[in-house]
């Protein structure tokens, strides 16, 4: 039987499992692509279990300027093929490299990756089970958001009400939300991960942030919404952060505090961790900052 992981993949990327099992028993790593003709893509070179890029990679690096030599990275058991920037911020690395998988539609999204991120910070990965919500997590990523957002208003009798929050408070929360993503050249690589579309990453790496009650397929459906709507794009995956670029922000506050629900409801502590009171209160004093706002950091610690 295929395992969670090529299950999971299949089910995100279209790819028959089976054909992701043949290929990560061969050691590739990589999910073949579904392709006109039903053509795989990915392979393992070399014997006895070394390996090098597949030919996908090497065309998806080849010309790429500021793209150093790709390394094979194990995430819990996720095969990742991990860049250096040369000469380049990485973040200029991961834009160049997305621009040309979307094209190509190759089975390998590039993210900037914490260079400390372990297995340790990879949530355990969701139950089989689950595996059904993937194929239709698009339709199930608003209404999960809306749950959880009842969830929370419903816990406000448990918070602390110790008045409003200081101006200053409030300005650091703020600016901890929309802050820009500048990632060091060296301290960040881009990993290219077996994914076809941004909000599939955190996905297919079972990454969940440890004891925020969250599993990584609801996750996802709530950043497919996100991109759907607003254009929001995982550009960064950090121990316990999440970093969005966003195409389309609200262009009103009406707008902007029915996103700030949305993102305290994944992410509660934006609002719960120095913003004392009712937690609708604690959002709506978020929203401002997201009126035409290009970056979201979402933390869970």
């Amino acid at each position: 039987m295929p395992s969670f992981a090529a299950r999971l993949r299949a089910a995100l990327t279209g790819v028959p499992a089976e054909d992701i099992t043949t290929a990560l028993s061969r050691g590739a790593g990589a999910a073949p692509a579904a392709a006109a003709g039903g053509a795989a893509r990915g392979r393992l070179v070399g014997p006895g279990g070394a390996s090098a890029p597949p030919p996908d990679v090497v065309a998806l690096l080849a010309g790429v300027a500021g793209a150093g030599v790709p390394a094979t990275r194990d995430l819990a058991g996720v095969r990742a093929w991990v860049v250096e920037a040369e000469g380049a911020p990485p973040l200029a690395l991961r834009d160049a490299l997305a621009t040309r998988a979307a094209e190509r539609e190759v089975p390998w999204w590039p993210v900037v990756l914490d260079d400390a991120l372990d297995d340790d910070a990879l949530g355990d990965p969701p139950a089989p089970a689950d595996e059904l919500a993937a194929t239709a997590i698009a339709a199930d990523g608003r209404a999960w958001l809306a749950d959880r957002w009842e969830l929370l208003r419903a816990d406000d009798d448990e918070r602390d009400g110790d008045g409003p929050p200081s101006p200053a408070a409030v300005a650091s929360v703020r600016a901890e939300l929309v802050g820009a993503f500048a990632p060091q050249q060296g301290d960040d690589p881009v990993a290219l991960l077996p994914a076809t579309a941004a909000w599939q990453v955190p996905a297919v790496l079972g990454w969940a942030p440890g004891g925020a009650d969250l599993a990584a397929l609801d996750l996802a459906g709530a950043l497919r919404h996100w991109e759907e709507r607003w254009g929001a794009e995982v550009v960064g995956l950090l121990d316990e952060d999440l970093v969005l670029r966003v195409a389309r922000p609200p262009a009103d506050l009406a707008l902007a505090r029915e996103l700030a629900r949305e993102l305290v409801a994944a992410a509660p502590l934006l609002a719960t961790d120095d913003l004392p009171g009712p937690v609708a209160a604690a959002a709506d004093l978020l929203a401002p900052a997201l009126v035409g706002a290009s970056w979201w950091r979402l933390y869970w610690s």
